[in-house]
């Protein structure tokens, strides 16, 4: 995860990092006009509760447009077998920490591209068909990725020498069409940090940040094709590169986006969603975003979520991660996460750590945020006064 951080969660991060090294990269932190080369941004753990949960006194019976047989069905299909094995993979020395400027990078994006499809969802990248959107504006034919990895890192390492450094890894976007004009995004980040210099283990594998997320989006993917049912609201699945070194991808997509963002019903994004308490998760934007708040209510009420949500109790949050430059655009989001744990931004962060049912749960609750908010226009989510970003940068 990435954002803005206090100083006293730097100081925080310096105390677990006195015991071994806990980031390594080459993002900059701003903390009171002071910079801070580190890995990457993190979390701002440490806000003052909310002082209500604004959906306590909202919710309502879910939408019944998916019938308890047909949630049954979908629901399903997300499994702690099928997200531990995605996680496994995503998360797999061979991916080598998924950096956003190498060929790592470039290796999670045709990996996600081909889950994406054999789901049966369109691309909506810049190339017709194809699901790579190009976030240095300069289009890399997907042929050569499709001609195999041999071919594409040659084309990676002719790329770098003629620019004098790698290009960057594509957003992933897949797309499942509606009847309606209005779309809801569910996203997730899929790069991590570059490899560390020392060390006997320099790979920081980033099962909880993000490959957890982006299994999420791959079992979604999934789940809604098994549902086979027609909905109005379009969903768009996008995995963005690039998060751990300044929200690279959202903030190319706020300026590029493949959809209208007035047509923007929401962003549901999740960043860390599979460590820490069992069925524990953090909920941000409900107080700014009261129909977001009643739609996450809903959703675990139904079988299979049941998870422990806490609402608002870490505002800054909302302003970290791939969420921020869409709220600045007044698109309403919320952000799904987990709390600070000993391995983040480590070399730790292993794939046989994470908690499964955790990710599964959380899964369900986005394909049902989905479903309760299908047929909702953008204007029924959005508050009376919307915020914008001047400037598209983070804080």
């Amino acid at each position: 995860m990435n954002g803005s951080i206090p100083i006293r969660v730097i100081q925080r991060v310096a105390r677990v990092a006195s015991g071994g090294v806990a980031v390594v990269g080459g993002a900059v932190l701003w903390a009171f006009g002071v910079a801070i080369t580190t890995g990457a941004g993190l979390h701002a753990k440490d806000d003052p509760p909310a002082s209500a949960d604004p959906a306590a006194a909202s919710v309502v019976a879910p939408v019944e447009a998916v019938d308890a047989k047909t949630w049954r069905k979908a629901s399903a299909t997300i499994d702690e077998t099928t997200i531990r094995g995605l996680v496994n993979t995503l998360a797999s020395d061979e991916m080598n920490g998924r950096y956003y400027l190498s060929e790592d990078g470039w290796r999670a994006a045709r990996y996600i591209a081909e889950q994406f499809e054999a789901a049966g969802w369109r691309g909506a990248g810049d190339d017709e068909g194809g699901y790579f959107q190009f976030v240095d504006g300069a289009k890399r034919s997907e042929r050569a990725a499709d001609a195999g990895e041999d071919e594409a890192t040659r084309r990676v390492d002719r790329d770098a020498k003629e620019n004098e450094a790698p290009r960057p890894s594509p957003n992933v976007v897949a797309v499942r069409r509606g009847t309606g004009n209005a779309h809801l995004l569910l996203t997730a980040h899929y790069d991590h940090l570059e490899p560390a210099k020392i060390g006997d283990d320099r790979i920081f594998n980033g099962a909880d940040d993000n490959a957890a997320g982006v299994a999420a989006l791959i079992a979604l993917a999934r789940a809604v094709t098994a549902m086979d049912v027609s909905l109005e609201t379009t969903i768009v699945l996008v995995a963005f590169t690039g998060e751990e070194y300044g929200l690279v991808g959202s903030k190319y997509y706020v300026e590029h986006p493949r959809f209208p963002l007035e047509n923007a019903v929401c962003i549901v994004n999740a960043d860390m969603i599979s460590r820490g308490e069992p069925k524990l998760l953090y909920v941000e934007g409900g107080r700014q975003f009261p129909r977001l708040a009643r739609a996450a209510q809903n959703a675990n009420r139904r079988p299979g979520v049941e998870l422990d949500l806490h609402f608002d109790e870490h505002p800054r949050w909302l302003y970290m991660s791939d969420q921020r430059p869409f709220v600045f655009r007044g698109v309403p989001a919320l952000y799904l996460g987990v709390d600070f744990h000993p391995d983040t931004h480590r070399v730790t962060d292993e794939a046989s750590r994470i908690l499964p049912d955790l990710v599964v749960r959380t899964t369900r609750l986005m394909l049902a945020i989905a479903i309760d908010l299908d047929g909702v226009e953008p204007s029924v989510t959005r508050p009376p006064r919307s915020r914008s970003d001047k400037d598209g940068g983070g804080r």
